[in-house]
């Protein structure tokens, strides 16, 4: 199943984030939900931080993206939530369609695909592996530069803005191959909460040094 390699493309294609106060009240329901709660209506909104090297501290660069899922949709017997990203200096609307697979996993499938009517399971980006502990991935075509192979990782605590978090982080190690000696190995991380979503992500360049995180600053669940 094809992974989460837009987390290094990300830095390339630079997605602009749509601005959005960071003071939403938390808000959520005592209601019993899943380890991934897809809920129509769920809102969750991200500042992005960056440095050009990884000694330097991390600054807010002005992105922040507003992720809403808006509705149900079907394709080929699947049900997806659909995705609403918003970005300050973008006004074209950015759509992902999210669902749980028969392993648990998180995956995404691109509007690419969906708008074409193809929804097959290789098409879709393992987002998180949940709690499944024994799955692997490793991607060696990441543009010939190397492979990056994703796996769960045991729980571990973070602190964003004030507020911890008891995370599992999903993460991919990148090694450079042999022709591209100069190339540093980086790791990328998605650091999920229980019933809650993404917390924290930490992102790298493929090349150089420059990298980024997004945290998560307010959520509403329903």
């Amino acid at each position: 199943m094809k992974t989460n390699l837009f987390a290094l493309v990300a830095v390339f294609s630079m997605l602009i984030s749509c601005s959005r106060s960071e003071d939403i009240a938390i808000e959520q329901t005592t209601e019993e939900i899943p380890f991934f709660n897809l809920k129509v209506g769920n809102e969750w909104v991200y500042k992005t931080y960056d440095r050009q090297d990884s000694t330097t501290e991390l600054k807010f660069n002005g992105k922040i993206d507003t992720l809403k899922i808006i509705q149900k949709v079907t394709l080929n017997n699947k049900e997806y939530s659909k995705v609403l990203h918003s970005y300050k200096y973008n006004s074209n609307p950015n759509y992902e369609y999210w669902r749980v697979n028969n392993k648990g996993h998180l995956v995404l499938l691109p509007s690419y695909y969906f708008d074409q009517g193809i929804s097959t399971d290789n098409l879709e980006i393992v987002k998180h592996a949940c709690t499944d502990y024994n799955y692997s991935y490793t991607d060696s075509g990441f543009n010939n530069y190397g492979n990056i192979t994703y796996k769960l990782y045991p729980k571990t605590t973070i602190t964003m803005n004030n507020q911890t978090y008891n995370v599992s982080p999903y993460k991919g190690y990148f090694v450079p191959n042999a022709q591209n000696p100069n190339l540093l190995p980086k790791v990328v991380e998605f650091n999920y909460k229980e019933n809650i979503g993404l917390i924290k992500s930490v992102c790298h360049s493929v090349e150089g040094t420059y990298n980024f995180e997004e945290h998560l600053v307010s959520y509403v669940l329903k």
